[in-house]
């Protein structure tokens, strides 16, 4: 479920998010089982993906101390998976190509500009609406 999503104006800057965080309950001993591993790799892409959005889309933006937090944090994670073919820098900078990748795309960049707009034109979006204008991005294509 999507929680509801807001932008505050900071004066010339951006704005600033406020969220939670989304590894609060997550269990180490469980996320160390193979079977974990894709959603481990799910859990980091949320983590990492603010902070890569701002540098794909507001290169300029100053990098605070929750963007360095993000990516440590996504760090950790990955490190916490069973050793496999990959070590954590390989599969920290795998997941970071594919939410490049991810962003690079047409859709994607339309789907970000229109939610960027809602947000700065209500300030406040609900979780329904939220994941009701995504929704309807994507399936325009």
């Amino acid at each position: 479920m999507l929680m509801p999503v807001s932008i505050f104006p900071n004066g010339p800057e951006v704005g600033k998010n406020v969220w939670d965080d989304p590894l609060r309950n997550v269990d180490f001993a469980w996320v160390r089982t193979v079977e974990s591993s894709r959603l481990v790799e799910r859990l980091a892409a949320i983590l990492m993906a603010g902070p890569l959005a701002q540098r794909f889309f507001l290169p300029g933006a100053p990098r605070g101390p929750a963007y360095n937090e993000r990516l440590r944090q996504a760090r950790t994670l990955l490190g916490a998976l069973p050793h496999v073919s990959e070590n954590k820098k390989q599969r920290f900078d795998r997941v970071r190509r594919n939410l490049e990748k991810f962003f690079g795309r047409e859709d994607v960049k339309k789907a970000v500009a229109v939610f960027a707009r809602r947000l700065l034109d209500r300030g406040t979006i609900d979780g329904d609406e939220a994941t009701s204008l995504v929704e309807e991005q994507f399936a325009r294509r």
